[in-house]
């Protein structure tokens, strides 16, 4: 979420580390949970589908190739782009806007479908293109529907240089709902590129209020007053002896659960309102006076009033006040959090708040019925999730009943349940769970004492003895929610619940594999289970599998190396063999019949060519890695596959607590406890089994430099900012860009040759932006010398910044992943 005055933004984007493609969407807060799908398609599109009411609003945010790039790619950027828009329902409403680096121009010479003439400039190469995907998928240019003044169309000024490149088009059909298309030629958000706007007019929207229902404040329980008193009152209604306990087990399961409930609500008390969460909004009337004085500087700097350094010092003063105020707006937000016993408890709470928050789905979500149309209604979701629930709980694998297996009765008394099992099996249970139907959960069991323990463990032998259960174990509240994983509107599949659990076999020859998977799918089939074929997996392992073959004119059949004179000649094959790979014990003898390995399917060397394997006529595919109970295993063998994918898991967890990681108001400690938990643990999870190499352990290593030293700058950064500021103002530095100096140098070069500036004529540079002596210019003597001074302090802060970040994860001198990995790779060689 990104904070404003007075709203919040949330951020759908995508893009690349090299800054050549790169597109977004802005969402104000109260639409966030209308979102039903996000598809990032590429560095240059992004496609959001947005529920308002019960309209599907459809939006591609779009980067167009520039002039300076091929053909090819332009062609490619259009081709998956009338892809993905003619996806689009006709009965969505589609918008297809951004930067499209064309000019339609001001009329609509030959595209006056597309174009309603009010455009601004002169058509070239890139604007025909722009016109002619209109015409394809039946949309128009909004931008040209309405008669404007030239500020409100041009779209792009830089300098003297005035043009419209950003678009907006939305489909012929939907043109009843634009009621106006402008640019605002006074926002300075982007000194080049003006926002455009385009006004949609929808049905309003009647907003429900949902009826609040009152809860227990079960959580007081973790209050150790709350808790004795809470234990006293249970004591005094169950009775000092609950082993006397008669009736049967409905009548002492309602006594056991109306007194928790009811001591519940005595000692705890109901909930009086939805949850109020504290905001603690940084902006402020000190930033609110700058960015006025910014704007109102900008629009006089574009009209010549001012010149452009007063504008940039206002620009400077804006951004200084905005970062004090969002630091000391964390530090509001995380002091409570310092003070408090369990710091390290709610810290993970809110990164885990963080992570959910982050995630493109948050919302309610509509889904697709048996027919594949979206249920948007309530009472349409409903009936969706009826017959899916229907199929899921009644559908019955077809199997033979008459061949079932029959196994004899086990005769004898039921084993009594002990206090110390029910005592063990309440400890394990865990808090915070929701709510059944019954209302009591797991902090009112473990409160009640050995009250409680000795009820339960009654009740429990009481229903063994009986065979019968509460009514109330028999109610259920089923609960929708999506994980984040798979197609948001897909409701599930039902059969999978009749799918076994992942099974992995190994076996020497495709042949005996093949085997080993009908004699499983035959004794699971026999007790009611299936055998997904269409998500087995088949994966070729052998020693040339990954590697290009070796060159020569005798090379073994089994292993593809070239061969010696201590070789055999396979007669089925016609290849020489190696000893070590034919076998054989002993010294070798000419032998007509013998028959190496590959040709005994004993060996899979050159099977990697293998694209499809077929079981009783169904196809398996082939692949070249696959991930099992969490682990990822290559074709190739060894942990390179395996250390990949953890470390790719890594870096995602890394950049979704990226905010919490950088925070000032944290202290290091916390960073670190909150870094090993959540982001080295998933880098390091499962490499007890990883059989190491050292190129592996520098990868993870590597990794792990690049981490921190991203956490180094974050922090770093705005200190050497200020440290700039500092050194200015101590030595008299007046504020003057590296490219001031720059164009000083070409400028005088040019001219009169000049090597040298005047020693009066003193600017600011950066220390990593220009050297002391570039092509012969030479930064005036004071330069240099603020430039060495902030060289030798940063180096030395950083440095400090360096150990304690090493001391806050765990890390000293050398690596905590690296003491981990040749640990477990000793292991492995050990038990090797």
């Amino acid at each position: 979420m990104i904070e404003g005055k007075s709203e919040r933004y949330k951020l759908f984007w995508i893009g690349n580390d090299k800054g050549t493609g790169g597109v977004g969407i802005f969402l104000a807060e109260k639409w966030v949970d209308k979102v039903i799908e996000v598809n990032r398609v590429s560095n240059r599109i992004i496609q959001m589908k947005l529920m308002v009411g019960e309209t599907i609003f459809t939006a591609i945010s779009v980067y167009v190739p520039q002039c300076g790039l091929s053909e090819e790619a332009k062609d490619g950027f259009y081709d998956r782009l009338i892809a993905v828009a003619s996806k689009v329902s006709e009965k969505e409403v589609l918008a297809v806007a951004g930067d499209f680096n064309g000019h339609v121009g001001k009329t609509s010479d030959g595209f006056e479908e597309v174009h309603e003439g009010n455009g601004y400039g002169e058509r070239n190469t890139e604007g025909e293109r722009i016109l002619e995907f209109g015409f394809a998928m039946d949309m128009l240019v909004a931008n040209t529907v309405y008669k404007k003044r030239e500020s409100h169309l041009v779209t792009y000024e830089s300098g003297t240089a005035k043009t419209q490149v950003d678009y907006l088009l939305v489909r012929k059909k939907d043109r009843k709902l634009l009621s106006d298309v402008k640019v605002i030629p006074s926002e300075e958000i982007v000194t080049q590129h003006k926002p455009v706007v385009c006004d949609f007019k929808v049905k309003k929207v009647c907003q429900v209020k949902r009826k609040f229902i009152p809860r227990r404040k079960i959580w007081r329980l973790n209050e150790e007053q709350v808790k004795r008193e809470f234990k006293d009152q249970v004591d005094e209604l169950l009775g000092t002896n609950p082993r006397t306990a008669s009736g049967s087990v409905e009548e002492q399961w309602k006594k056991l659960k109306d007194t928790l409930l009811t001591v519940t609500e005595q000692t705890c008390g109901w909930t009086k309102g939805p949850p109020r969460h504290k905001v603690t909004w940084w902006w402020n009337e000190e930033v609110e006076n700058s960015i006025k004085e910014k704007r109102k500087l900008w629009s006089d700097w574009k009209r010549g009033l001012v010149n452009k350094e007063m504008y940039l010092v206002a620009k400077r003063t804006a951004r200084r006040a905005i970062y004090k105020a969002k630091t000391e707006a964390e530090k509001a937000r995380f002091a409570d959090i310092l003070r408090r016993d369990d710091e390290k408890n709610e810290v993970f709470r809110i990164a885990k708040q963080m992570a959910k928050t982050n995630q493109d789905i948050v919302g309610e979500k509509c889904i697709r019925n048996d027919d594949g149309v979206l249920a948007i209604n309530e009472q349409d979701k409903k009936d969706a999730w009826k017959c899916y629930y229907e199929r899921l709980l009644n559908t019955e694998f077809p199997r033979d009943r008459e061949n079932l297996e029959v196994t004899e009765a086990v005769d004898g008394l039921a084993i009594r349940i002990e206090k110390e099992m029910v005592r063990e099996a309440v400890s394990k249970m865990k808090k915070g769970k929701a709510v059944g139907p019954s209302g009591v959960v797991a902090e009112m069991l473990k409160a009640s004492g050995e009250t409680g323990i000795e009820m339960i463990t009654n009740l429990t032998n009481q229903i063994v003895r009986e065979g019968v259960i509460p009514e109330d174990w028999e109610l259920s509240t089923i609960v929708n929610c999506y994980k984040g994983k798979g197609e948001a509107l897909d409701r599930g599949c039902p059969e999978e619940m009749l799918y076994a659990d992942d099974l992995a076999l190994t076996c020497e020859t495709m042949e005996g594999l093949l085997v080993k998977l009908k004699t499983w799918r035959k004794a699971l089939e026999s007790k009611g289970l299936r055998v997904n074929v269409t998500k087995t997996k088949v994966m070729i392992s052998g020693c040339n599998v990954g590697k290009p073959p070796e060159k020569g004119k005798f090379l073994c059949s089994v292993c593809g190396k070239g061969v010696g004179s201590n070789s055999i000649f396979c007669g089925t094959c016609k290849h020489w063999v190696h000893k070590k790979c034919s076998g054989i014990t002993g010294r070798l003898k000419d032998d007509k019949r013998f028959m190496c390995k590959r040709c005994k399917k004993m060996a899979v060397a050159d099977d990697s060519d293998i694209e499809k394997v077929y079981l009783d006529g169904e196809a398996i595919e082939v692949v070249e890695k696959f991930c099992y109970l969490g682990d990822t295993i290559g074709a190739q063998g060894g942990a390179g596959a395996g250390v990949m994918a953890r470390v790719r898991r890594g870096w995602s967890k890394f950049r979704e607590l990226l905010p919490l990681l950088t925070s000032r108001a944290l202290p290091l400690l916390t960073k670190g406890r909150v870094y090993q938990a959540c982001v080295r643990s998933v880098m390091m999870y499962g490499s007890e089994t990883w059989p190491l190499n050292a190129q592996a352990k520098v990868e993870v290593s590597s990794h792990w430099a690049r981490q921190t030293e991203m956490l180094i700058k974050r922090l770093v950064t705005p200190m050497m900012k200020q440290l700039n500021d500092h050194l200015d103002k101590m030595v008299g530095v007046p504020r003057r860009t590296v490219e001031y100096h720059g164009r000083r140098a070409t400028s005088e070069r040019q001219n009169a040759g000049a090597t040298k500036l005047p020693d009066d004529d003193i600017g600011h540079t950066g220390f990593h932006q220009l050297d002391s002596q570039t092509e012969g210019y030479t930064l005036p003597p004071l330069v240099q010398q603020t430039s060495k001074l902030i060289k030798e302090v940063v180096g030395f802060m950083m440095r400090q910044m360096n150990d304690c970040l090493d001391q806050a994860m765990g890390i000293f001198s050398r690596t905590t992943e690296n003491n981990e990995l040749e640990a477990n790779c000793e292991a492995v060689e050990t038990m090797e």
